[in-house]
């Protein structure tokens, strides 16, 4: 199971990315966003797996809170 996160509202592409160890475009791709500036508040985004290194181990979900 991939893991996701849910758009918080002022959240950007880049900043989830960010947050998350990916870029821009893999998020993007994962989801089939085709304008990384149309994503809205509410939506849940698939991170994308693999190719990191870091601590996320997969599966589970976060839930993107503003401050984040």
């Amino acid at each position: 199971r991939a893991a996701t996160v849910t758009v918080a509202p002022g959240d950007s592409l880049s900043a989830i990315a960010a947050r998350n160890g990916t870029s821009v475009a893999a998020l993007a791709r994962a989801n089939g966003i085709a304008d990384p500036n149309a994503i809205r508040a509410g939506q849940r985004l698939v991170l994308p797996g693999g190719g990191g290194g870091g601590s996320s181990s997969g599966g589970g979900s976060y839930r993107v809170r503003p401050g984040d």
